[in-house]
């Protein structure tokens, strides 16, 4: 499948659920929660070969702030960043693209997985 075909399905999934309920060109957790659910969503995501149940599992996961470590005047890390991440058309079609069956992980994967549970030790530790 290529990129354009998958980018084309999800254009089309996100103008004819109505998921972008603001029109701010990005998707919140909720609204993908809600698009998610969408027979016609399901079947597309399926035809491109993303398995479903695994993108709903990963929902909090896709949609979590970004948090950054804020030093501040006193030394004392503040974790910093937004209540919600929202994703760009872009990002969402990288995610399909990126979750399809039958991809296997590269070392990009391995290293964001390590940055990932980096940051989460750290925000423990705050």
């Amino acid at each position: 499948l290529s990129l354009g075909f998958v980018r084309d399905q999800i254009q089309e999934l996100l103008e004819s659920s109505g998921a972008d309920k603001d029109n701010d060109q990005m998707i919140s957790k909720e609204e993908f929660s809600k698009m998610i659910v969408e027979p016609k969503v399901i079947s597309v995501l399926q035809d491109v070969g993303v398995d479903v149940v695994t993108l709903v599992d990963l929902k909090d996961t896709l949609f979590e702030r970004d948090v950054m470590v804020d030093e501040g005047e006193d030394g004392d890390g503040v974790l910093v960043g937004p209540e919600e991440k929202k994703l760009s058309f872009s990002e969402m079609v990288g995610l399909v693209f990126d979750l399809r069956d039958g991809n296997v992980a590269t070392v990009r994967d391995v290293g964001n997985l390590r940055k990932y549970i980096n940051t989460r030790f750290t925000s423990l530790e705050q």
